[in-house]
């Protein structure tokens, strides 16, 4: 079995392209399912390598809905995904918390690079500015730190 075939960095890319070549990645491999379904748990935020081991088990059939090749899960799997996928290209990148137009609790991805940032959300066919998201009705809450373990900080 084969892991994933995380993007690789293509020199002299802008900025932008990247995002949205991590996005469209993202959306090409990721199939939407809840944390209960998916980790036998209400909530559940995985790692790179447990999304890697989810995503070598799915390879073998479909179970549960779930379609064979991919990586399913929640928006935080995600959001996770495009995090992992931009900080193995050098790109610093966050998950960002949010409530959306829907009123519904979501987890988006932030990516970060000499002063631009763009915003992953698998809702969203391209990057979108933390602005144009607002503007559709997103409420921003808290952003993690660039490494795992690091504090959350409130956002506005």
């Amino acid at each position: 079995m084969s892991g994933i075939n995380w993007p690789v960095a293509i020199a002299g890319e802008p900025f932008e392209r990247t995002c949205l070549r991590v996005l469209q990645w993202q959306q090409r491999i990721f199939q939407w399912r809840d944390d209960q379904q998916v980790w036998g748990m209400p909530e559940f935020w995985a790692t790179a390598d447990e999304l890697e081991a989810r995503y070598i088990a799915s390879q073998d059939s479909a179970t549960d809905g779930i379609v064979a090749g991919v990586v399913a899960g929640d928006c935080d799997d995600s959001a996770g995904l495009c995090l992992h996928a931009l900080r193995r290209l050098g790109i610093d990148a966050r998950y960002l918390t949010c409530w959306c137009e829907t009123g519904g609790y979501h987890c988006v991805c932030l990516a970060q690079h000499d002063g631009e940032a763009l915003v992953l959300d698998n809702r969203y066919g391209q990057p979108m500015s933390r602005h144009d998201l607002w503007l559709q009705g997103y409420k921003f809450d808290a952003m993690s730190g660039l490494h795992p373990g690091d504090d959350w900080a409130k956002v506005n």
